[in-house]
């Protein structure tokens, strides 16, 4: 692997993303376009949130909060995660977010045009210095075949 100079990891026959926060680094590759991001679970007034994330994904966020039964901040931050694996995958700014699915295991799906993206928010680390960590990891769909349960 090698980094161009603006940093971009870059490697022979494969797409590959890395994210890093604190001591604690993500890193993806694949045949397609991907994308990841790691930061931590940060604590903001919903005012701070607004202006981070814009009308529109703060929306998107309230309605992850509810739907996975989790607090606001985890769920800005996932939508925060997933706004930065568009940008390094090379989507446009500010694209809208879809919440697809909140899964019982903790991971919640998104998708933004052709991109689908998965984030969960482990806790990482152990006793004193544990903390929660939003990892995104996105991937151009293989299927627009969509199907539902009875």
């Amino acid at each position: 692997m090698r980094r161009r100079p603006d940093g971009k990891p870059e490697m022979e026959g494969r797409k590959v993303s890395a994210s890093h926060a604190g001591r604690f680094t993500l890193a993806v590759a694949g045949q397609r376009t991907v994308g990841c991001d790691i930061e931590p679970v940060a604590a903001r007034p919903p005012s701070a949130w607004r202006d981070l994330l814009g009308e529109d994904r703060y929306q998107v966020a309230r309605l992850i909060s509810r739907e996975a039964s989790e607090d606001f901040d985890a769920a800005a931050t996932r939508v925060w995660a997933a706004g930065e694996c568009l940008k390094k995958a090379g989507g446009m700014v500010g694209a809208p977010l879809v919440l697809g699915a909140s899964k019982p295991d903790g991971w919640v799906e998104l998708s933004s045009g052709h991109w689908h993206l998965a984030t969960c928010v482990p806790p990482v680390g152990g006793g004193e210095g544990e903390t929660r960590m939003e990892v995104a990891v996105l991937a151009g769909r293989t299927s627009t075949t969509v199907t539902t349960a009875p």
